[in-house]
């Protein structure tokens, strides 16, 4: 007892609270940096943000920090669980809970901790421009070069694959984009601000080029929302004609079968999201209340036999011969609504939407702090609610990883009456 009191103190005391929050500034970064390239890394990287995080947790008045999403989040893990237990599956499900539960736990309380000092958005918005600009010139690099590297050239080449080596999926990084264009608006040096340009303006293109309409309308969304606040209204107007350009001069490159609008373009994409949407509906329905549990969208190869019995054999059979290139068993619903559905049923769905609420508000109230870090994290929320309606999937550390950032974020600002309430410098 004694020797357990004594470790409780030396963990508390000032020394090890230091190295406890380098570490978990350190890990934090680093897990934004290596989320899109590197799975293992991340992961890694979460764990010493956990581990940082209990130490310093352990010199605060109340170990887990007071918060407006506490209980919804209860909510959402408790019907989480509930899926899980009673799932068909329920040994996989089981172990896809406990792999992914403490790393959406350790994302959020990690995200709201580092935030909690004011002076830090600066440091993650530097983080984000550096992912934005990897992922936005790998994107060019591979449609110039022609390879299948990413989606649009997968699509401009008439064919979608089931997995694409990462960086590709730009709904799920897309979220980002609003940050380093707050630090646009600080100024600074001007080779700082070039490449921040150049890194808004690669990805901005790339994104474009992937061929989804709901990147499109995310990008749009942003910009202008951004805008709202920003003092170079015209360079956001210029973003949003070079965005409107870039799709309108779709697609770009020699194909098999040359696509001749960005209608035809929007089709190749179809028959998958339908084949998708079709049998994620379909597996709500037969357990419309807790779902069908975690890990229908996971195991690929086990899938087929799970996914197959809710599809019709005709439709299967025509979506076969129809060379549109959909790719059967599903590997994710390309819809987060749905796929929470179809995974918790109504009460997960209830939870979800109980989380955004909560979220939103708390958020809202906090409208009168300073406008660019709400606008743009205003922006970040509604662009991953909008690619997430019908491209991303939300049990996968891509998606959810940025979605509980975010939400740390957001509950983090500042309001009107609380510290850095003039402006936070970034």
């Amino acid at each position: 007892m004694r020797g357990g009191k004594e470790a409780l103190n030396f963990l508390r005391s000032g020394r090890v609270q230091e190295i406890a929050d380098t570490v978990l500034e350190t890990s934090f970064l680093g897990f934004l940096l290596l989320l899109f390239f590197s799975s293992q890394a991340a992961n890694f990287a979460l764990i010493l943000l956990g581990l940082s995080w209990i130490i310093r947790r352990l010199s605060a008045p109340s170990f887990f920090p007071k918060t407006p999403l506490g209980k919804p989040l209860l909510f959402f893990f408790i019907s989480l669980s509930l899926s899980a237990l009673f799932s068909e599956t329920r040994s996989h499900s089981l172990q896809q809970l406990a792999s992914e539960a403490p790393k959406i736990l350790v994302i959020f309380f990690g995200s709201l901790e580092y935030l909690r000092d004011q002076d830090r958005f600066r440091r993650l918005f530097w983080a984000t421009a550096w992912v934005i600009f990897v992922i936005g010139a790998d994107g060019l690099l591979q449609l110039v070069l022609g390879q299948d590297l990413i989606r649009g050239a997968a699509l401009l080449r008439g064919r979608v694959r089931a997995h694409f080596p990462s960086p590709t999926f730009f709904e799920y990084a897309l979220p980002l984009f609003s940050f380093p264009l707050l630090l646009l608006e600080q100024g600074g040096k001007w080779w700082k601000r070039a490449f921040i340009g150049l890194a808004a303006l690669a990805f901005a293109l790339s994104a474009a080029f992937s061929g989804t309409r709901s990147v499109w309308i995310a990008l749009a969304l942003i910009l202008i929302l951004v805008a709202l606040s920003s003092r170079h209204k015209v360079l956001y107007l210029c973003f949003l004609g070079i965005l409107i350009l870039a799709v309108a001069v779709l697609p770009i490159a020699k194909t098999r079968h040359r696509l001749s609008s960005p209608r035809d373009l929007v089709s190749e994409q179809k028959y998958q999201r339908m084949l998708a949407w079709q049998i994620s509906y379909r597996l709500f329905l037969s357990r419309p209340i807790l779902g069908r549990g975690l890990d229908f969208f996971v195991k690929y190869k086990r899938n087929a036999e799970l996914q197959r019995p809710y599809l019709s054999p005709s439709v299967y059979e025509r979506v076969k011969a129809s060379g549109k290139g959909a790719v059967f068993p599903v590997y994710h619903p390309h819809s987060i609504y749905l796929e929470v559905l179809a995974s918790q049923g109504v009460i997960g769905m209830a939870a979800f939407l109980s989380v955004l609420i909560v979220l939103f508000h708390s958020l809202w109230r906090k409208r009168r702090g300073p406008p660019l870090l709400f606008w743009g994290t205003w922006a970040a929320l509604l662009s991953f609610l909008i690619c997430g309606a019908v491209g991303t999937s939300f049990y996968h550390l891509w998606s959810y990883g940025i979605f509980w950032l975010l939400a740390g974020m957001g509950l983090a600002l500042k309001g009107e009456n609380g510290i850095g309430s003039r402006g936070i410098s970034v």
